[in-house]
């Protein structure tokens, strides 16, 4: 994959809510982002990022997806809403220095709402996984 595209071309959200550095990957119903842990961010707490930034990070991450699919078939980045989180399973909370990687595949997709199965990772190993379902504001 070349992306030729900047993360907030990508995506709707800016600092301080960023949670995805870049899309690494895209290929088919999969994409991958990465994204640095940094001590400032206002998700983590004890040197650690907290449930909700993970959380964040793998619906950005989804956006990421949805917004390099659409500006490559030419169309305008539209707006996305989390509409449902099931079976998250949080192993770990990574520590600040540590590179995420979240891996998103869509499950299904129909008209404006999409299903994705997602999972994060890091050099130390399994941070989280997910299903999360996603309405396009088209």
């Amino acid at each position: 994959m070349q992306n030729q595209y900047t993360i907030k071309e990508l995506i709707t959200q800016r600092e301080p809510m960023l949670m995805v550095d870049s899309l690494t990957s895209f290929e088919d119903n999969i994409a991958v982002t990465s994204f640095e842990v940094r001590a400032e961010n206002i998700f983590c707490q004890d040197g650690y990022f907290r449930e909700s930034g993970i959380m964040e990070n793998i619906a950005q991450s989804a956006a990421a997806q949805a917004g390099y699919a659409e500006l490559i078939a030419n169309r305008p980045v539209v707006l996305g809403f989390i509409g449902s989180i099931d079976k998250m399973k949080i192993y770990r909370l990574p520590a600040v220095g540590e590179t995420l990687e979240t891996t998103v595949e869509i499950i299904t997709q129909l008209d404006d709402i999409t299903l994705v199965h997602a999972k994060s990772q890091s050099n130390e190993g399994d941070v989280a996984e997910c299903n999360m379902k996603i309405f396009l504001k088209k």
